[in-house]
Protein backbone atom coordinates (compact mmCIF):
# COMPACT_ATOMS: atom_id res chain seq x y z
CA UNK A 1 0.00 0.00 0.00
CA UNK A 2 2.75 2.48 0.91
CA UNK A 3 4.67 1.50 -2.22
CA UNK A 4 1.64 2.47 -4.34
CA UNK A 5 1.73 5.94 -2.74
CA UNK A 6 5.48 6.42 -3.08
CA UNK A 7 5.95 5.06 -6.63
CA UNK A 8 4.23 7.96 -8.50
CA UNK A 9 6.26 10.49 -6.51
CA UNK A 10 9.49 8.71 -7.30
CA UNK A 11 8.54 8.47 -10.99
CA UNK A 12 7.82 12.22 -11.08
CA UNK A 13 11.16 12.90 -9.39
CA UNK A 14 12.98 10.76 -11.95
CA UNK A 15 11.22 12.61 -14.77
CA UNK A 16 12.15 15.98 -13.24
CA UNK A 17 15.74 14.82 -12.83
CA UNK A 18 15.99 13.78 -16.50
CA UNK A 19 14.53 17.12 -17.68
CA UNK A 20 16.96 19.06 -15.51
CA UNK A 21 19.92 17.03 -16.79
CA UNK A 22 18.86 17.69 -20.38
CA UNK A 23 18.54 21.43 -19.66
CA UNK A 24 21.93 21.75 -17.93
CA UNK A 25 23.81 19.68 -20.51
CA UNK A 26 22.43 21.83 -23.34
CA UNK A 27 23.27 25.03 -21.46
CA UNK A 28 26.84 23.80 -20.85
CA UNK A 29 27.31 23.21 -24.57
CA UNK A 30 26.44 26.86 -25.29
CA UNK A 31 28.84 28.34 -22.72
CA UNK A 32 32.60 28.87 -23.14
CA UNK A 33 34.99 26.57 -21.31
CA UNK A 34 38.46 27.22 -19.98
CA UNK A 35 40.03 30.13 -18.14
CA UNK A 36 40.93 33.70 -18.89
CA UNK A 37 44.61 34.60 -18.86
CA UNK A 38 46.17 38.05 -18.98
CA UNK A 39 49.38 38.92 -20.75
CA UNK A 40 50.94 42.26 -19.90
CA UNK A 41 53.14 43.92 -22.48
CA UNK A 42 54.56 47.23 -21.33
CA UNK A 43 51.54 48.93 -19.75
CA UNK A 44 48.93 47.12 -21.86
CA UNK A 45 46.89 44.10 -20.77
CA UNK A 46 45.78 41.53 -23.32
CA UNK A 47 43.09 38.97 -22.43
CA UNK A 48 42.98 35.42 -23.75
CA UNK A 49 40.61 32.50 -23.30
CA UNK A 50 42.53 29.23 -22.80
CA UNK A 51 40.88 25.83 -23.06
CA UNK A 52 41.62 22.28 -24.16
CA UNK A 53 40.45 20.69 -27.38
CA UNK A 54 41.40 17.03 -27.25
CA UNK A 55 45.04 17.14 -26.12
CA UNK A 56 45.82 20.63 -27.43
CA UNK A 57 45.63 23.84 -25.42
CA UNK A 58 43.84 26.48 -27.50
CA UNK A 59 44.37 30.18 -26.82
CA UNK A 60 41.81 32.62 -28.25
CA UNK A 61 42.38 36.35 -28.09
CA UNK A 62 39.50 38.14 -26.39
CA UNK A 63 40.71 41.71 -26.64
CA UNK A 64 41.22 44.63 -24.30
CA UNK A 65 37.52 45.32 -23.67
CA UNK A 66 36.99 44.70 -19.94
CA UNK A 67 33.20 44.45 -20.37
CA UNK A 68 33.61 41.56 -22.78
CA UNK A 69 36.13 39.91 -20.45
CA UNK A 70 33.75 40.23 -17.49
CA UNK A 71 30.94 38.77 -19.60
CA UNK A 72 33.06 35.75 -20.53
CA UNK A 73 34.17 35.32 -16.89
CA UNK A 74 30.51 35.23 -15.82
CA UNK A 75 29.71 32.66 -18.52
CA UNK A 76 32.61 30.48 -17.37
CA UNK A 77 31.40 30.69 -13.75
CA UNK A 78 27.90 29.75 -14.89
CA UNK A 79 29.31 26.77 -16.83
CA UNK A 80 31.21 25.54 -13.76
CA UNK A 81 28.06 25.89 -11.65
CA UNK A 82 26.04 23.94 -14.22
CA UNK A 83 28.69 21.22 -14.27
CA UNK A 84 28.35 20.85 -10.49
CA UNK A 85 24.58 20.67 -10.91
CA UNK A 86 24.91 17.90 -13.52
CA UNK A 87 27.18 15.95 -11.19
CA UNK A 88 24.67 16.28 -8.33
CA UNK A 89 21.77 15.31 -10.61
CA UNK A 90 23.61 12.20 -11.81
CA UNK A 91 24.17 11.12 -8.19
CA UNK A 92 20.51 11.81 -7.44
CA UNK A 93 19.45 9.81 -10.49
CA UNK A 94 21.48 6.79 -9.35
CA UNK A 95 19.79 6.98 -5.96
CA UNK A 96 16.31 7.24 -7.53
CA UNK A 97 17.01 4.23 -9.75
CA UNK A 98 18.26 2.28 -6.75
CA UNK A 99 15.01 3.05 -4.92
CA UNK A 100 12.94 2.04 -7.94
CA UNK A 101 14.77 -1.29 -8.14
CA UNK A 102 14.22 -1.85 -4.41
CA UNK A 103 10.48 -1.16 -4.78
CA UNK A 104 10.09 -3.52 -7.73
Amino acid sequence: MIIELIKPTIDRELSRNIKMLYFYVNEIKALPKGNISIKKVNSNSYYYLKYRRDTKVITDYIGKDTLQVKSIEEQIKKRKHYQKMVSALLKEQKEIQRIIRALS
